[in-house]
Order: C-alpha cells, then sequence, then structure tokens
C-alpha cells in the first residue's frame, strides 16, 4: 500500500507543480502503472480508453492531454524501482524489462502513439499534442 500510495503522491506533486508546454499549464493526465495488470504492457487496446472517449451523443473526444508513466515496483520480479522501507532493489534485468514496458514498440510510449494516430484518423488531430512524462525512480540498493 506504501508503494501504491507514493506513486499517487509523485503524479500529484507533477500535476501540482504545473508542468507546461509553450506556456500552457497541464491540465488533465492519466497514470500509466504496469504492477497491477497481466500482462503487464501497455499495448495500444488498452491505451484507447485513455486517448478518446465517446460523448453520450455518440461523439467522439479527446480526453487526457499528458501520460505520466510510473511504476515502483516491477512487476514481474516485485523487487523495488524506488527507495522504500522494506523490500529488495531491482536488478539490471528488472530495469531493463522496466524500460521494454515504457518504451518497447508495441507497448508503452509506442503503444500510446499507435492509439493517437487511430484517434485522429477517426476525430481529427488533437487540439495540442499529447505529453509523455516519465518517473525514473532512483535506482538504489538495498
Amino acid at each position: 500500500m506504501k508503494l501504491k500510495l507514493t506513486t499517487i503522491i509523485c503524479a500529484a506533486i507533477i500535476l501540482a507543480e504545473g508542468v507546461t508546454t509553450h506556456g500552457a499549464p497541464l491540465h488533465d493526465a492519466t497514470l500509466v502503472g504496469y504492477r497491477h495488470r497481466i500482462p503487464y504492457a501497455w499495448d495500444a487496446q488498452r491505451f484507447a480508453p485513455h486517448v478518446s472517449w465517446k460523448s453520450p451523443d455518440g461523439s467522439e473526444k479527446w480526453l487526457f492531454e499528458a501520460f505520466i508513466f510510473l511504476e515502483g515496483q516491477d512487476p514481474v520480479s516485485g523487487r523495488t524501482l524506488v527507495v522504500a522501507p522494506s523490500g529488495h532493489s531491482a536488478t539490471k534485468e528488472d530495469w531493463t524489462r522496466q524500460l521494454d514496458l515504457w518504451l518497447g514498440k508495441d507497448c508503452g510510449v509506442g503503444a500510446l502513439e499507435k492509439a493517437c494516430a487511430a484517434a485522429a484518423g477517426r476525430i481529427g488531430d488533437p487540439p495540442s499534442k499529447r505529453k509523455v512524462i516519465i518517473g525514473l525512480p532512483d535506482a538504489v540498493m538495498f
């Protein structure tokens, strides 16, 4: 539970600090995490309901303007990617797996690009570029 709370607090701080692009404040973001789902990767299908939504009248609209990639624990080994009071530090293998989940061609940022392109094909370009924020945890040893 402490790890989830830490992740939520980190996301809140990112939003509260007013992350901006071209002077415009960041208003709507969603949290991208991995540990709670099998398979762990966020593919284009999983991103789709975060990219756009259908209103009650049936029209489709853009949804979140930013995607915050945060993870505090390796989804496979359970080792800790952040400073925590208990647990075991992530290994190079754990970190490589996490980077692959964030930056893989068919998952993470690559899948988000595909979901945004598919939505743009249906509803036109978004009012602004979608933003990606990746919270890099501390590589600490316990």
